[in-house]
């Protein structure tokens, strides 16, 4: 793993692209402390990390990108799957090279707060909680597009998807309340994500018949409760989706300077669960 992490490390820095999007991320944030912070004249740089969070849309889909479909695309995997090097190693290694890239500018950001503190009040611990969520946040988001590089071919592709979905989680707060209310349109959601559910086991487990099988069951459920318990149903869609929402979950740390252990225990499940799929995603093609 420490060979694949120095490897990666070294590929992100030998070019120009670790650099652009270390830039890139500094720049946008600078734009949003000077009109939040400066002009507004406020030195709670926590309020403005809610907008800085946008940055990260912009810059994870192409860091991502290139960590495993471009591989695949050029044939290196396939020498790497040959060598000793467990699938796990392999993942691991490519996703804190990248998490430490991502470390740098989210870092020096924060330490705009000691600047501040100069000139005004500032919340030192508030500051630093917010960044250990933006981090995380930057980590779920990460883990997410790793997958999604795993499982396609083309560098471009991996990059639009991965922009695509990280679009989607940014703006599920919004989209939630345009979701139905009805036990008849929460039971339509469910179905179309059980269908979801039921593909990604029948693809992990290489088994058609498991992921019709849990396919069946857990839309049985859902035919049961709009049968005998539709109140259940009702509303029920926007609750579930809206508990997946990475930002809502972000802004209890940068709106309101609030801890939340159940928010942290959310963001590291995200990252495990989507490397769990790319190293599952991985093993697949390896034996195929």
């Amino acid at each position: 793993m420490i060979a694949i992490y120095k490897k990666e490390l070294r590929a992100s820095f030998s070019g120009i692209m670790g650099y652009a999007l270390i830039t890139f991320y500094l720049l946008f944030s600078g734009v949003f402390i000077t009109m939040n912070n400066l002009y507004g004249q406020n030195p709670a740089i926590e309020s403005t990390y809610s907008y800085i969070l946008f940055a990260l849309l912009m810059i994870i889909p192409v860091l991502t990108m290139r960590s495993l479909a471009e591989e695949r695309q050029s044939g290196t995997q396939l020498l790497l799957s040959s060598l000793p090097l467990r699938t796990l190693d392999y993942v691991l290694g490519k996703y804190f090279a990248l998490l430490t890239l991502l470390a740098l500018p989210i870092g020096l950001v924060g330490a705009y707060t000691v600047i501040f503190s100069f000139y005004g009040t500032v919340r030192p611990l508030s500051a630093i909680l917010v960044t250990f969520a933006l981090f995380l946040v930057a980590a779920s988001m990460t883990a997410i597009g790793l997958f999604i590089s795993s499982v396609t071919a083309h560098t471009l592709m991996a990059a639009v998807l991965t922009l695509g979905a990280l679009l989607l989680i940014y703006y599920l707060p919004a989209l939630v309340i345009l979701l139905p209310a009805t036990a008849v349109g929460s039971f339509i959601v469910f179905t179309i994500l059980i269908i979801g559910v039921g593909g990604l086991i029948g693809y992990f487990t290489k088994s058609l018949n498991w992921g019709l099988l849990a396919t069946a069951l857990l839309e049985g459920t859902i035919v049961a409760l709009l049968l005998f318990a539709p109140e259940l149903l009702e509303g029920s869609a926007a609750k579930v989706i809206g508990l997946l929402s990475l930002t809502d979950r972000f802004e209890i740390f940068s709106v309101y300077g609030i801890f939340d252990l159940s928010a942290v225990i959310y963001f590291l499940s995200m990252c495990f669960l989507f490397l769990y799929f790319t190293v599952a995603s991985l093993e697949k093609k390896r034996w195929n």
